[in-house]
């Protein structure tokens, strides 16, 4: 967990580059790098996939200094050139040759010239062109950087083709510790970044659904450890979720207790008596998503994270109290 310093100096562009980077809030990437690879030991290979916000020199040379890979959205058009001889990544992709096949994966839904798209759950499948180079990195000549040496990384281009009218096309730079010599390599290096709309979501579950931010607790310790049990609830709404779009008709209890799958079959069929054999993971969702205000009318689609929320916080009071009287 990080939270921002109240006192953070405003910064000045002419100065930055005068400020290490251990004293720069961005830090907070190559630290969370750190300790991930601390707490798994090295001993499980790890791919770190992240936004533009760490496309940072130090934080490629932090994860080849632990012998980990990333993938990073390119922030910038990035000079891959010699100090003798410089030239932009646009200008060494444009010399790139186009792989001949396609990528087709989903993408956010964006209204085409909107900065502010609101994150949504809603995607659409584009199909995108791939390119890839290997690129050399020269650090920056500020006097902070303790660093010297170029670094070696791969780039991979993804462009779609033939986006729909109205929308805003996709177009990523993707950098990666990941060595890249064919196709099926630049492609999973793809199809990995789109998995980074997963984290999206849960934080979406966590913040809309189990309304984290709504918490007004007054010390910091116990702020930490309501967002630590909130974050195993907000997964397992979250993986609930999905579960149920693979499989809607497998039994309920992979997710719920017997208690729990127990007391919304008595409470919406009214029957006293309990069947031997659990609902199935559909239904049992949408018992839940109703006892938090889901309608579940025709047109009303998939519950969303928020009435899940609702619907669980009530189940558990509901199973206890059920319990209590049955035993």
């Amino acid at each position: 967990m990080w939270s921002r310093n109240n006192s953070k100096p405003k910064t000045d562009k002419k100065t930055d580059h005068l400020i290490h980077t251990e004293d720069k809030e961005s830090f907070k990437w190559i630290n969370a790098l750190e300790k991930t690879y601390e707490i798994l030991e090295g001993k499980v290979n790890t791919i770190t996939i992240c936004d533009r916000e760490c496309d940072i020199f130090d934080f490629y040379l932090s994860a080849i200094d632990l012998k980990t890979n990333v993938i990073v959205r390119g922030r910038d058009d990035r000079q891959v050139g010699t100090r003798s001889k410089p030239e932009l990544l646009s200008e060494k992709f444009a010399r790139t040759q186009v792989y001949s096949r396609t990528v087709k994966i989903k993408v956010p839904i964006e209204e085409l010239g909107k900065k502010n798209n609101k994150k949504s759950t809603k995607y659409r499948e584009a199909f995108l062109e791939i390119k890839s180079t290997p690129i050399t990195l020269m650090p920056s000549r500020k006097a902070t950087q303790v660093v010297k040496e170029d670094i070696n990384i791969s780039a991979v281009e993804a462009k779609e083709i033939n986006p729909p009218k109205g929308l805003e096309p996709a177009h990523w730079i993707l950098f990666t510790t990941l060595p890249i010599e064919s196709f099926e390599e630049s492609m999973m290096v793809v199809q990995f970044y789109s998995m980074r709309w997963k984290i999206e979501s849960y934080f979406k579950v966590l913040k809309s659904g189990c309304t984290v931010e709504k918490c007004r607790l007054s010390e910091c310790s116990r702020l930490m450890k309501y967002l630590a049990l909130l974050s195993v609830v907000a997964w397992r709404i979250y993986w609930l979720t999905f579960v149920r779009r693979i499989d809607p008709n497998i039994s309920c209890d992979v997710v719920l207790t017997q208690d729990e799958w127990q007391t919304l079959f008595t409470y919406f069929t009214k029957l006293k008596t309990t069947p031997k054999e659990p609902p199935t993971i559909n239904q049992a969702t949408i018992w839940l998503a109703r006892l938090g205000g889901f309608l579940a009318r025709k047109g009303d689609g998939d519950p969303g994270p928020t009435y899940l929320w609702r619907g669980w916080s009530r189940l558990q009071d509901m199973a206890l109290i059920r319990n209590i009287f049955v035993n």
